[in-house]
């Protein structure tokens, strides 16, 4: 394919498309195969008659009109790539193009322009990619905590250990074990079943309370010995883990560690960058725009648009208008910064996102069913650019420093 800008203004763009020699074939074969049992060619069965054949008997033309429609998508995507331009809407026709063969002109409605894009500042964003020996020590006392056997008091049963710990929660990323030793009557079997529970206060014979800004959920015991000397050395290993001595333990859980702190702060910095560009770029919508969606949907689209999305908008309400407008808004800015960037949200882009908040359940199908089609496009669209440009914006951050992510998940 070619592509030649005929015009372009703040709001179109006008083009012409040319295919080549290749792109009919690839047409024509698209259009045979969808049409192949209309064909009715003497001396073959229904379906069977070769493209080649087909076009003989009817004339070369045969496909021409259907080629444009079948390869209308593959036509939009290249000059969008080729022309840098963000679409209001796919284009709808493709006209002959003068009296060229396999040329057609397009007329694209584009988005409104935005005078100038927030440019996110990527040098206070440093990545902290350091796993000390006190960090992987501190992990190793907890494995040592979790794993010490309680049993009943004065009674060495090996069917009734458990491994109990109290939880203890900052709110932020600090995160703490602590053994608690104070003892209620509780029966021993509730207690082990009790034990398998993510100790999250869900559970009889919790206590919920918070101290100095902290959240603690304790589990209350029935009286219990003190836990049995647990060493740390390469016995120990061998109990919690598939390897054989304590150093080569030691070398997982960093680099475990690494994995799990560098992806905490890909969350909160690919966030925050994104933030900072939706900031400190002023657009504000046309008016004529905004009124092509104000006014125009139903509280129950509202209602059903929170249940598809309210996961993905964690303490925002999905559900009103104004939220509608402002992903509107934010919408045609990262338009404006993946053409910078040079990206483009993919259908695996998408497919992704509709995986991520589950949209392919029967649940989530029959909200989707009832939910104003223009509307899920523009959520979805607006989740995957800001997915496709937090990993771009990452591996920037992670190129800075020289971290290499795949040799990390590679060793682990």
């Amino acid at each position: 394919m070619k592509v030649e800008q005929l015009n372009r203004s703040n709001d179109t763009i006008e083009f012409v498309i040319r295919l080549e020699p290749e792109d009919v074939r690839t047409g024509e074969s698209r259009v045979y195969n969808r049409y192949r049992d209309y064909y009715r060619v003497p001396g073959f069965r229904k379906g069977r008659a070769p493209i080649n054949v087909v076009k003989n008997f009817y004339g070369e033309e045969v496909f021409e009109e259907e080629v444009p429609e079948m390869l209308s998508e593959d036509m939009f995507d290249f000059a969008q790539k080729e022309l840098k331009f963000i679409p209001v809407a796919p284009a709808s026709t493709f006209e002959p193009y003068e009296d060229e063969d396999w040329a057609y002109r397009v007329v694209v409605s584009t988005n409104p322009p935005l005078d100038a894009i927030g440019e996110p500042d990527l040098e206070k964003y440093e990545i902290d990619a350091e796993i000390s020996d006190d960090d992987v020590q501190e992990e190793l006392n907890l494995q040592l905590h979790e794993y010490a056997p309680y049993h009943e008091s004065g009674k060495v049963d090996e069917y009734s250990r458990v491994k109990l710990r109290e939880i203890s929660y900052r709110i932020g990323e600090d995160r703490t074990h602590i053994l608690k030793r104070d003892v209620t009557d509780c029966d021993i079997n509730e207690l082990e079943d009790e034990a398998r529970d993510e100790f999250l206060g869900k559970e009889k014979g919790f206590q919920t309370f918070r101290e100095n800004g902290e959240f603690r959920n304790v589990l209350h015991l029935e009286e219990v010995s003190a836990p049995e000397p647990v060493e740390l050395d390469d016995a120990f290993v061998k109990k919690v883990s598939t390897f054989e001595n304590l150093d080569d333990y030691k070398d997982y859980l960093r680099q475990i560690l690494l994995r799990d702190k560098i992806s905490l702060q890909k969350i909160r910095f690919t966030g925050d960058i994104l933030d900072e560009i939706l900031e400190t770029t002023e657009y504000e919508l046309p008016e004529d725009f905004k009124a092509r969606f104000e006014g125009v949907y139903e509280d129950s689209d509202f209602m059903i648009l929170n249940i598809l999305f309210k996961s993905m908008y964690a303490g925002e309400d999905v559900g009103t208008e104004e939220f509608l407008l402002k992903t509107l808004r934010n919408d045609l800015i990262l338009d404006e910064v993946l053409v910078k960037e040079g990206l483009f949200v993919t259908e695996d882009d998408l497919n992704a996102v509709i995986s991520l908040i589950n949209l392919e359940s029967q649940e989530m199908q029959s909200f989707i069913s009832m939910a104003p089609k223009e509307l899920v496009r523009v959520y979805l669209s607006y989740q995957a650019k800001r997915q496709k440009l937090a990993e771009h914006y990452f591996q920037k951050l992670l190129d800075n420093k020289d971290i290499n992510l795949g040799e990390i998940f590679d060793a682990i």
